[in-house]
């Protein structure tokens, strides 16, 4: 198995909006397409406004062929990354 890890850095105090909006629309959609889940994760101590992304594949090849799909068909690039990067 190969496990990705993503680390993404947010503006400070949206983690708690980023991991609500991805929990609700993010996470659904994207497990259509990339299969085996492992979880998001944040921290209390350290750097507080990052979230951890971890997925599973059977391989490398398993891996890009979910990541093109999930590209070109999730919706997530579109919808779901829009309403990440508006300003409130």
């Amino acid at each position: 198995m190969i496990v990705e890890e993503r680390i993404y850095t947010l503006h400070p105090g949206k983690v708690p909006e980023m991991v609500k909006l991805y929990g609700e629309e993010g996470l659904p959609l994207q497990q259509n397409y990339l299969g085996k889940f492992i979880g998001y994760f944040t921290t209390e101590t350290g750097n507080l406004n990052q979230v951890v992304f971890m997925w599973g594949y059977e391989s490398l090849d398993d891996r890009a062929a979910r990541r093109e799909r999930n590209r070109e068909g999730s919706g997530v690039a579109g919808l779901f990354l829009k309403k990440c990067s508006r300003s409130s």
